[in-house]
């Protein structure tokens, strides 16, 4: 069990370690048409797109409502090329330069998730199956801490302690190893929250055998 306790951080200006492990916070990283224009890209797609009951990973235990980000069907949708936008975004703000070296990582999927009571409400306590987590804050209709929706971390695989309460201004973005932070999202119970999540893994050379 981890016995650390996590001073609030300078959200503006500097990273973290939380528990020993990466975590920044970073503001305006999307415009708030952009948010909107995601919020509309997730409502609009059909069902059949979304995908489906499956975490990333080993994470399988719970339901999800979540959608892959393409350009082809966010072109059709909003008219935007949604996937390289925010890539554009993330990649600019330089917070990956921050954990990883120049040329050393890759994304691993593109998602955009609702929660609320209707469709998926929370998400339990779990760790990623990738290296690094990228959570960007979309809005929603569930705007403050008592609609739940919040994205929380905690101490030890089956926390019993909140030792993060991650704040969801709408543009802003957390970034962290969450391969090895405990999280979860807090059940909503009014509303709809938004958000866009992006996986990164470090790239791993491969070596053939020769003769």
């Amino acid at each position: 069990m981890y016995t650390v306790y996590i001073p609030e951080p300078n959200f503006q200006t500097k990273s973290i370690s939380i528990m020993s492990y990466f975590y920044t916070h970073q503001y305006n990283i999307l415009p708030l048409d952009l948010c909107a224009a995601l919020r509309t890209y997730f409502d609009e797609s059909p069902s059949s797109a979304h995908l489906g009951m499956r975490q990333e990973g080993e994470n399988m235990h719970l339901p999800s409502m979540r959608l892959d980000i393409t350009d082809k069907r966010a072109k059709k949708i909003t008219k935007l090329p949604l996937r390289t936008l925010v890539h554009e975004a993330v990649t600019a703000s330089g917070v990956l330069k921050q954990f990883f070296s120049p040329n050393t990582y890759r994304f691993k999927r593109f998602t955009v998730r609702r929660y609320s009571k209707a469709d998926r409400d929370g998400c339990d306590w779990h760790v990623d199956g990738s290296d690094l987590a990228v959570v960007i804050f979309c809005g929603g209709t569930c705007v403050d801490s008592e609609s739940g929706g919040d994205l929380v971390m905690g101490e030890g695989e089956t926390p019993d302690r909140i030792l993060k309460r991650v704040d969801q201004t709408e543009g802003s973005m957390a970034v962290f190893q969450g391969c090895e932070i405990s999280h979860m999202v807090t059940p909503v119970t009014k509303g709809t929250r938004y958000t866009v999540v992006l996986f990164l893994n470090v790239k791993h050379e491969r070596k053939c055998n020769s003769k």
